[in-house]
């Protein structure tokens, strides 16, 4: 096995906080909690072929990028009368000999957002907030699909990396 050289199929594999376990044959994975819930795909998300960053003129910098490739779809509960937040975060990306790129290289947003970086363990960013939606949109069903882009230094080892991207709805 090659261990130098240029990174082949990177993936994120997409799963959900709580519902780690065995999924076998459910197309989504689905979290409930007292604030609402938050339902993914189960299906893991590909970032792609790699691609050269044109703004590199030597060529060297590559990168990975899914544009709207993950819809998270949530809905907070209008029982709970509570506010609510939809929080995102991930691990670090490690291959099937322990090499690992760090989460600090992926990046994501939303369609009207710009790249941020992507929160570690410990950590995490609002996807969004009941703050953010008035009236009865405040409890109706949301879909905002989220694009990752991870920047490649050029000392990574080749190989097939995951890595698990956190997401959950809590009551404030």
């Amino acid at each position: 096995m090659e261990r130098h050289g240029p990174i082949n199929n990177i993936g994120i594999a997409l799963l959900m906080l709580l519902l780690l376990a065995s999924a076998t044959g459910r197309a989504f994975y689905t979290e409930t909690t007292g604030a609402g819930m938050v339902m993914l795909s189960a299906t893991p998300v590909s970032l792609g072929p790699m691609r050269v960053d044109p703004t590199d003129p030597r060529g060297r910098r590559n990168y990975y990028e899914t544009v709207n490739g993950f819809p998270v779809v949530f809905q907070g509960y209008e029982r709970s009368k509570n506010a609510w937040e939809v929080h995102i975060y991930a691990d670090d990306f490690r291959n099937e000999t322990g090499d690992v790129i760090p989460v600090s290289q992926l990046r994501w947003r939303t369609p009207d957002g710009v790249y941020q970086a992507m929160a570690g363990l410990g950590d995490y960013h609002v996807l969004a907030a009941s703050r953010d939606y008035s009236g009865n949109h405040r409890w109706s069903v949301h879909t905002i699909p989220v694009s990752f882009y991870l920047s490649l230094t050029g000392d990574e080892y080749a190989g097939t990396y995951e890595s698990t991207v956190y997401v959950s709805i809590v009551s404030l």
